[in-house]
């Protein structure tokens, strides 16, 4: 019994799609473009938003912890450096040569010896 009812439904959906073949052609020329164009709007704001991001990559972050009558107290700082040149000459070296090494930069104590602070 299942076997015909599925044979029945085929033969139904190929008479519905040869019958009504030429508007389903004019759809698919009419839908295709407008999605190509939706994509294509959706690359070029996500593209924006990427350049945003990565045009503030480069900042100074201060993290400071201390205790007062209500309890710790977590500070963070930030400042957005419109030029990497802003960064100390030795600080720069020593993170890009580690980056270069490892793949990986920590330069906590360059920067705790440039602010004169244990980070």
């Amino acid at each position: 019994m299942i076997p015909i009812l599925v044979a029945f439904l085929a033969g139904i959906t190929a008479f519905a799609v040869v019958a009504f073949w030429s508007q389903i052609t004019e759809w698919l020329t009419t839908f295709i473009p407008q999605v190509k164009k939706k994509i294509r709007e959706s690359l070029a704001k996500a593209q924006a938003v990427f350049a945003r991001v990565v045009s503030g990559a480069f900042r100074i972050i201060h993290k400071f912890l201390y205790k007062d009558d209500r309890g710790w107290v977590e500070r963070t700082t930030e400042r957005e450096l419109e030029d990497e040149n802003e960064v100390p000459e030795d600080i720069r070296a020593a993170y890009n040569s580690k980056k270069k090494a490892n793949g990986e930069a920590n330069v906590t104590s360059a920067m705790e010896k440039e602010l004169d602070m244990t980070i």
